[in-house]
């Protein structure tokens, strides 16, 4: 129906536009259901919201229809969106006008939500930290009152990790001692989400002052697989768990190998795997936490396997970068017996790789400085095509 009315023809067009409101604010209240937010992105309206937008001069109408796009844009929508700024000035002053005035009927968290989804688009970033969001941001996360909102602590502390991945955000953050220590105290309280985000941010702003060097891969690793994977696919990934668990394989999951940081935990996980399980999804690809394993797995030459975890989903933006050149194993187009074959096979090639290392690198005959060279080159041919092929392939 939303496509069938245009809002600019003839005499009806109040009762045109108010039956588009009341469209728009059906659809609204889908942007919480992962099922339903691809469904959407399938009909491909957000050029048909955003002509709405133009001729509708209705800031609720507006942000309502903001909300829908938070969900549900791509990165290629956003790449051509002629007027990201208008989003997020929307957003800001929604966040502003409710922080100033608590009482207001809209619920702070609720528009922390839609922002946590638009803030994964570099695009976006830029404009928050261009229109002197990030103080109000902090704000949200700091205030007492504010905190009550909701959760709006969660939320802003969430946009505010996903946030450090911008350098102008970054050094503001990192240079704002009154928030440090915030985040800081944060880490003894008994707040479970504050904590976790407060050492998530601080790991990122600690990390990024370290050289991040690549880790060789062994059969001594602690760890045969790391699942990295978003709680809302937890179902799913625990199946995979269970299954690589019954066939010996050594795995880590953060529901039972946590100890001490997180962040720490997380990190020497990494390090002592010999592969990562990239678990994707749209809800994957929007946590900043998701984000910080990936890279930092990416970061460490870890060998990484993607799998699908929802319906036609596809990566793009920074996943998408990270997965370029691996094999999708389409979870939700296969049995979970048939990806869980599709998996084990992934793994075998990876080890044969693995072994032929090992082989040539414990090779006992002397060598000469030319077939060390050779040797050395040829570790890391195998380790480069597996980490940066151009192309990537789907199991299906």
């Amino acid at each position: 129906m939303l496509f069938s009315i245009n809002p600019n023809q003839g005499e009806t067009d109040l009762i045109k536009i108010e039956l588009i409101q009341e469209i728009v604010e059906q659809l609204s209240s889908f942007i919480f259901i992962e099922q339903y937010i691809g469904k959407m992105k399938k009909l491909q309206i957000s050029a048909r919201l955003l002509t709405i937008v133009d001729s509708i001069q209705d800031e609720a109408t507006h942000f309502q229809i903001y909300r829908i796009l938070a969900a549900i844009l791509t990165e290629k929508d956003i790449k051509t969106l002629a007027s990201p700024d208008k989003i997020v000035t929307i957003f800001l002053r929604k966040i502003n006008d409710i922080s100033n005035n608590i009482c207001q009927r809209e619920p702070l968290s609720n528009i922390l939500i839609a922002l946590k989804s638009l803030v994964q688009h570099d695009q976006i970033k830029d404009e928050i930290v261009k229109q002197q969001g990030l103080p109000l941001l902090i704000r949200c996360a700091t205030e007492p009152e504010l905190i009550k909102q909701g959760e709006a602590n969660k939320w802003s502390l969430e946009i505010l990790l996903a946030l450090t991945f911008n350098k102008e955000a970054f050094n503001t953050i990192k240079n704002n001692i009154e928030f440090i220590k915030h985040l800081r105290a944060l880490l003894h309280s008994t707040d479970d989400d504050g904590k976790r985000f407060a050492d998530s941010i601080l790991w990122k702003l600690e990390q990024d002052k370290k050289d991040v060097e690549s880790t060789n891969i062994s059969s001594n690793d602690q760890y045969d697989i790391m699942l990295s994977y978003s709680h809302r696919n937890k179902d799913l990934c625990y199946a995979i768990y269970d299954r690589l668990i019954k066939d010996g394989f050594r795995v880590w999951i953060d529901r039972e190998n946590m100890y001490g940081s997180p962040m720490d935990s997380m990190a020497y996980a990494i390090e002592n795997s010999q592969y990562v399980l990239v678990c994707m999804s749209e809800a994957y690809k929007q946590s900043p936490c998701c984000q910080l394993e990936a890279q930092y797995a990416f970061q460490k030459r870890r060998p990484l396997i993607p799998l699908v975890m929802t319906p036609r989903y596809k990566p793009d933006g920074w996943l998408g970068i990270i997965v370029s050149g691996k094999i999708y194993i389409d979870i939700p187009k296969l049995t979970i017996d048939s990806a869980y074959i599709a998996l084990k096979k992934e793994i075998n090639a990876y080890l044969k790789k693995r072994n032929a290392i090992e082989e040539v690198s414990s090779r006992k005959t002397p060598l000469d400085h030319n077939s060390v060279s050779k040797i050395s080159a040829t570790a890391r041919a195998l380790s480069i095509t597996e980490m940066t092929s151009e192309t990537h392939r789907s199991i299906t």
